[in-house]
Order: structure tokens, then sequence, then C-alpha cells
């Protein structure tokens, strides 16, 4: 068994801005005045701009340690998206893993594939969208689409050419990164392996299951009009220690978009002091828990009874795993 704190440092490193191999998801990235939109901010995904030999060859390094990793059962706290799991596993990327990274960027495509939805028509088009056939890759750098895309204006009529384009640049943008990846897992673990599972359990043969650790939530959250020894803060931690694992991701994800617990060291990172704030519901007894996940605070109501918050908890993070309204472009 290799020894986990110097796996965990390696990681950390690895993740880092000390290096110049990853990044995060663009989702993570500050936008229109928000701490960041949609899902998978928690997860990081290799630089476009990484291309010299050196970098390929620390990303071949990454790949290896991915190898020794499944072969010695010591899982590694990287956390990737779909978006690197799946080439990893043969497996296509789609539409889907580009807005999983990128919402904005997802949604804005959506918006001109079906421009119905937003009373988008030939007559309005040009007054609504100031495309040109380029895009911007998630680390900021600008690229053409075409040749002198700049000067080539995305109009109705060619919008769905735009589309297609800016899909397949998007999701190629580091494809030679993840291939050097692969190469370094592949001299520990036959890449013919790999692509018999899919890329889930690609991920869990690396990463293992992630883990909320309960007490270490507690000692990170903070109240609003609750005191932590009020009942319903209590029935809450109760019923969050009655939860199953996966129950305790669906609710990080629930109530921050994020799958893991952030480490003392992103809170400083961020400037912040809590991964959770719990506020008090005043009216509405009994009533569904509601998130906001820009500011990872649960609204928590008041309970008649634990079993009752146990089931309103569950039908929250088990059917409002989506946070699409988190962020709207049109709006």
């Amino acid at each position: 068994m290799v020894h986990t704190e110097s796996l965990s440092d390696m990681c950390a490193d690895i993740l880092s801005d000390r290096l110049p191999l990853f990044m995060p998801c663009p989702n993570a990235q500050l936008a229109m005045g928000e701490i960041g939109i949609g899902i998978n901010r928690d997860k990081y995904i290799p630089r476009p701009s990484s291309l010299k030999d050196v970098h390929l060859q620390m990303y071949e390094f990454v790949g290896k340690l991915m190898g020794i990793a499944i072969r010695t059962h010591s899982p590694l706290s990287l956390d990737f998206p779909s978006f690197v799991w799946k080439p990893l596993a043969d497996q296509p990327t789609t539409v889907d893993d580009l807005r999983d990274i990128d919402q904005f960027c997802g949604q804005c495509l959506e918006d001109l594939r079906t421009p119905e939805k937003n009373d988008l028509n030939a007559e309005n088009f040009s007054s609504i969208i100031f495309e040109n056939f380029t895009t911007t890759l998630s680390d900021g750098s600008k690229v053409a689409l075409i040749e002198d895309g700049a000067s080539v204006d995305v109009t109705f009529e060619n919008r769905l050419q735009y589309v297609e384009l800016v899909t397949e640049k998007r999701l190629a943008e580091s494809r030679a990164q993840i291939q050097a990846i692969l190469r370094g897992l592949s001299t520990i673990v036959p890449a013919g392996l790999l692509s018999l599972f899919t890329w889930k359990e690609v991920e869990l043969a690396v990463c293992g299951k992630p883990e909320v650790d309960v007490e270490q939530l507690k000692r990170c959250t903070k109240y609003e009009g609750y005191k932590e020894d009020d009942p319903v803060v209590q029935m809450f931690w109760k019923v969050m220690e009655e939860l199953t694992p996966g129950e305790r991701c669906l609710f990080l994800r629930f109530v921050s978009g994020r799958e893991r617990l952030p480490t003392e060291g992103e809170l400083r990172k961020s400037g912040a002091k809590h991964a959770l704030t719990i506020s008090k519901v005043y009216s509405n007894t009994d009533s569904l828990p509601k998130s906001s996940t820009c500011y990872s605070t649960l609204s928590l109501p008041r309970y008649s009874s634990q079993e009752i918050l146990k089931k309103q908890l569950l039908t929250a993070i088990n059917y409002c795993s989506s946070i699409d309204s988190d962020f709207q472009v049109r709006d």
C-alpha cells in the first residue's frame, strides 16, 4: 500500500496552480458576479495550452500514477469530470460532457440549436447574437473555427455549422493532454483492459468512492437563524449520520454542486471559513428544504419529527440533482 499522505500531497500539487497541468472547470470560475455555475465546480480539466513536451511528459506521469493507484488499490484525490474519464475508457464525449464543465457554453449552443425556444428567428437574429466563427477555450484562449473566422459572423443560416464546430473544438481542446495521460496509464494497465469498463468504473478504480465525513462537515458549518443545539439542527445531523455514503454525496451536490468536501486548503484559498451554511426557514413547517448552491446554503424549515425531516431531505436530494436553474443565459 502506497503511503496515503504522500499520495494526497502529490495529488494536491498536481491539481494546484504550482504546476501548469490542470485548471478548475469553467463552471468554477467567476462568472456574471456569481461564485460559479452549473455542476462540477469542484473538478479539474487539463489546461488546453499546456502542450510543450515537458508538459506532456508530466501528464504521462499522472497517467502512471493512476495505473499505480489501480494496481495497489491506493485511491487518488483527483477530481476529474466525465470530460476526462470517458476518453480514458475509450468512450466518446458528447455535448452533455461539455455542458457539465461549461454551462455557459452548453446553454448558448442549445439556444442556437433550438432558436424557437427563445423566439430567435431570421429577422431578429443579428440584433441579438453577436458571435463570429471563433470560440474561447477553457483557459481563456480564443481560437478560430474556420480560416479568418474572426471576420465571419454567425447568422441564422450558418448557426448550426457554428454549433457543430464549437462543439468539436471544445471537446478536443484537451485531447493531446488526455492522450498523454492514457499513454502513461497504459504502461501500468493495458488500455484494452480499460475499455472493458465504463468511465465511472475507471474513475472508481483510480479514485475510490468519495466519502462525506459528517464530523468534518459539522466542523465547517455555520448557522443563520439556528443555533448548533437547536432541536431541528440536532435532528438534521442525526439524519445525516443515517444516510448512506451515496446519499451523503447527493446531499453535498444538492447543497453545493460538489461531490466532495473542500479541503481546508481550498477553503483558505477561497477566503471562505465554512463549507456549509444552514439557514432557518421561519414558515412552511415540514416543507421541502431548499438550497443555494452558489453559497453552499441549506434553507432548512422547522420539522415536527426526525422521520419527516429525513423523508423531505431524501426527496430533495434525489429529485433535485440538476441545478440548471442556478444559471440561465437569457435571464
